[in-house]
């Protein structure tokens, strides 16, 4: 077996209360500072040139209905506590079932009911997607001829900054929600789709935690992975962006790439390897079909891979060989599809990415000089960071920071290698992303990864670990209710 982590094996300091120890000082004093800056609606980042949200205070209410939405996440974290170690699999599916119970409980509490939820895909931006799936009359029309339906303008607007992908999610779904409908018309078909997402794709979005799980505690342990799953539906974010694929889609498919790659790592046979390792693939070119920003699954997914396959075994040649028979079919079965789109649908994503980012940079007004870039992805950490709740963004900075040193001392653990792949990839779309604001959405995917290495920081506290893990939790749902009050996604 691979050494022990040095930083787990350290004793408390009998010099510091144990109490003190315990405490995530820094996670805890930046998430204090955004609960004030939202209680007082403070102008602070508003001021900044083009800050993308802006305070719109909303009565919400009951008090007892938004008390008992909001200790959700603290009931998963009991349960998880109390029940994980012996049935976690079935934890994760009631967590699942209290998450989706959350996002609707907030928006309900609006006192609009299931409308809450329905205007975020009947009146906001990406309304287009629902009313183009109604308007197409054939999903094989939109998947061989994207491209020519984009430059003679029956794609509109957002749609032209994506790969084909969403525009089909929208109408596959559009066709499952025609039995609601009361009749042809698009009007009564738009209608019905609308339903139907509402009550679906918060369920859709909760079945993330399966593949986080799985993907955490092979990296780590079940402890760490459930307090992972629990962290992440604390998340504003995660809570507040209703029906928009980034929370919905998105890192489910981003979070189970990295899981199949470590799953088939990790395969005692070959054959099942091979197999994982061609499922990764495929799903790596689902996921970017339907959006480039997927493609950041890849070497999240590889460092992930290479972090199970360290800890698996101690041999460099056992290593070897488990990457080849896990990653060697995932290229295989990924090329294979994308041939095979190009061949039979005539698509290709090299096209597709290159008129998406012109379309995006254009729409975005990007200038491409140093002054944009450097103010910019300053706004854009700080917009990703307050919606992903300072606490879990403080604490998942100081664990990929600590994965950067381990690696270049060698003093790997599981983690090591996802946690310097996923700084970097944060590090690239700060300086190449390219876009103003909306980072809260946009860079969604990758959350549930986040809130892992922030569950193992928490768990590598010396002392008190469970009283680190109860104080941040509190204080994300605490976040989580000041964002709606204040703020929301609107």
């Amino acid at each position: 077996m691979p050494p022990s982590d040095p930083l787990l094996s350290r004793d408390p300091d009998p010099r510091v209360p144990w109490w003190l120890e315990a405490l995530p000082v820094a996670a805890l004093a930046l998430g204090l500072f955004q609960l004030a800056v939202f209680v007082t609606q403070a102008d602070l980042w508003t001021r900044m040139y083009k800050w993308f949200w802006v305070w719109l205070p909303q009565e919400v209410g009951p008090t007892w209905v938004v008390a008992m939405v909001a200790v959700l996440p603290l009931l998963s974290w009991a349960l998880a506590v109390r029940l994980g170690p012996a049935r976690p699999w079935g934890v994760v599916a009631t967590i699942c079932v209290l998450f989706t119970f959350g996002q609707h409980g907030w928006s309900w509490v609006e006192g609009e009911g299931l409308d809450g939820m329905r205007e975020h895909i009947a009146r906001a931006g990406h309304m287009q997607f629902a009313e183009l799936a109604v308007e197409e009359p054939s999903m094989w029309r939109v998947a061989s001829r994207y491209e020519e339906l984009v430059q003679v303008g029956e794609i509109r607007r957002f749609a032209r900054s994506k790969p084909p992908g969403t525009l089909l999610f929208y109408m596959a779904t559009e066709r499952l929600a025609r039995p609601l409908a009361v009749d042809h018309r698009p009007e009564s078909r738009l209608a019905a789709l609308h339903t139907f997402a509402a009550i679906t794709w918060p369920l859709l979005a909760s079945l993330a935690l399966f593949p986080l799980f799985g993907l955490g505690r092979r990296l780590t342990d079940d402890r760490t992975a459930l307090l992972a799953v629990v962290l992440y539906t604390a998340t504003p974010a995660a809570t507040h962006i209703a029906m928009h694929l980034d929370k919905v889609l998105f890192p489910l498919v981003f979070t189970g790439i990295a899981w199949l790659a470590v799953e088939a790592v990790l395969a005692a046979r070959a054959r099942t390897a091979w197999a994982l390792g061609a499922a990764a693939g495929a799903l790596a070119f689902v996921g970017l079909g339907l959006s480039f920003v997927l493609g950041f699954a890849l070497p999240v997914a590889g460092a992930a891979a290479l972090g199970a396959a360290w800890r698996a075994d101690p041999s460099w040649r056992v290593r070897g060989v488990r990457l080849v028979r896990a990653l060697v079919p995932a290229v295989l079965a990924g090329g294979l599809l994308f041939g095979l789109a190009w061949l039979v649908a005539g698509y290709d994503p090299l096209v597709r990415f290159q008129h998406a980012r012109t379309y995006h940079e254009h729409y975005k007004g990007w200038d491409g000089t140093w002054r944009t870039t450097v103010h910019f992805g300053a706004l854009d950490a700080l917009e990703w960071g307050l919606w992903a709740g300072l606490p879990v963004a403080a604490l998942w900075l100081q664990r990929s920071w600590q994965a950067v040193r381990e690696g270049a001392a060698g003093l790997w653990s599981g983690v090591t290698p996802t946690g310097g792949a996923l700084l970097l990839v944060m590090g690239w779309v700060v300086a190449f992303g390219h876009t103003k604001g909306e980072t809260a959405r946009l860079w969604l995917p990758w959350l549930p990864v986040v809130c892992l290495l922030a569950a193992q920081q928490l768990r590598r506290q010396r002392a008190g670990p469970q009283l680190a893990a109860g104080l941040v939790l509190a204080l994300q749902v605490a976040l989580v209710w000041a964002t709606k009050v204040v703020q929301d996604f609107r």
